[in-house]
């Protein structure tokens, strides 16, 4: 991979300072804790995000932050979010990483055992688009489905245990993003209610 990376020295990886055709093998794996701090009087909430990543022989160790405001009516919640307001990796090879801020906001509607989620991402002047749906079919059990404005479909499912949530979800490959995940795992772990 150090060949198809043509960094152009601001240290902000992006999809064209890379050759994907130089690409023979990637292993990249990462690990990340994220918990929201909620500031009760203003319903906003502070994301401090830690990780751990490696690559190769190499590893790297993050940590930043995101700002969330929420705001609610009846069974539908808007989600304005700051990603990235301030985040920052750092390589074992002393490599720093920054990245840019970006916007998004969140619309969640719920309706018996459905929720429909519409999602819009503005990166780099750049606006994407996503829409989902989870059906619960069990209390414990969600069936769930998704759609980019890219045009890629998405499915999963989510099952609850006492205070864990595991999520699993499953991408098809894409030629033009191979670093993107087919699958991803999520544990989550659910706080208790009174």
């Amino acid at each position: 991979t150090i060949d198809a990376w043509s960094d152009n020295g601001d240290g902000v990886p992006t999809a064209d300072e890379i050759d994907y055709t130089h690409i023979t093998l990637f292993d990249y794996r990462s690990i990340s804790f994220t918990y929201p701090i909620q500031f009760s009087t203003s319903n906003l909430e502070l994301w401090p995000t830690f990780s751990y990543s490696s690559l190769y022989e190499e590893s790297a160790y993050s940590a930043g932050f995101s700002i969330s405001k929420r705001l609610s009516y009846k069974n539908t919640q808007l989600v304005f979010f700051i990603h990235d307001a301030i985040s920052s990796k750092w390589w074992s090879t002393n490599r720093k990483e920054m990245y840019i801020p970006f916007l998004e906001l969140i619309v969640n509607s719920t309706h018996n055992n459905m929720t429909i989620l519409l999602d819009g991402i503005l990166s780099s002047s750049e606006l994407n688009g996503r829409l989902g749906i989870d059906f619960n079919i069990h209390k414990n059990l969600s069936l769930r489905g998704g759609y980019e404005s890219s045009g890629v479909f998405s499915f999963g499912t989510g099952i609850k245990i006492n205070f864990i949530e595991l999520d699993i979800a499953v991408v098809p490959s894409n030629i033009e993003h191979p670093f993107k995940p087919t699958q991803q795992f999520t544990i989550k772990l659910l706080g208790l209610r009174s």
